[in-house]
């Protein structure tokens, strides 16, 4: 049909009723462009973040919320429980928002300390610009990240406090059970 111009590439688009391929012309540099223009991925710094922030997500995936070790071997008041339960919650808390938070803003700060202009000025003082720049795109998916990794965790925790107290509630459900199991908490009446 024709020279195509360079930089285009024509795709198969199908054939018309004499058997005849349609072809369509695809200008590829100019989605080529278009994608880098979009994407979060062009720069070697941003790449190295991620990857340092997804180091500091799955360091959070080996924590709990809930301090299950001793209590799922052993009986123990429940006060002692509901102690126990709130002093690792509140340190785990405390982990959370300071320093795993702050691990993750120097990830941040360093990684795009060195970028002086551009999409991800961390700098930036012009709201329109930074409505448009990647940074704001980076940060909803930092932002993502971190939720998925809170959720993970507590998701984590949850099933492995059900699996204790089923734990402890089998012995009462399996009557003719010959195995011995210490009942989850301990009562003074």
């Amino acid at each position: 049909r024709g020279v195509i111009p360079q930089g285009t590439i024509a795709l198969q688009c199908g054939r018309d009723a004499s058997g005849n391929m349609i072809t369509q012309d695809f200008d590829f540099a100019s989605a080529s462009s278009h994608f880098a223009f979009r994407t979060l991925f062009t720069q070697p710094e941003i790449i190295t973040m991620l990857v340092r922030i997804q180091q500091q997500c799955k360091s959070l995936l080996d924590r709990r919320v809930f301090k299950l070790s001793g209590s799922a071997t052993q009986s123990q008041r429940l006060e002692d429980f509901e102690s126990s339960q709130g002093n690792h919650l509140r340190e785990f808390v405390s982990y959370v928002d300071k320093e795993w938070i702050e691990n993750i803003c120097n990830c941040i700060m360093e990684c795009l300390s060195g970028v002086s202009k551009g999409w991800f000025k961390i700098d930036e003082t012009d709201e329109n610009a930074y409505k448009m720049s990647n940074l704001r795109f980076f940060f909803q998916f930092v932002n993502f990240m971190i939720q998925d990794t809170l959720r993970d965790v507590v998701m984590k925790s949850l099933q492995e406090y059900r699996d204790m107290i089923l734990r402890g509630t089998a012995a009462k459900s399996s009557l003719n059970s010959n195995t011995k199991l210490a009942p989850l908490f301990l009562t003074h009446l």
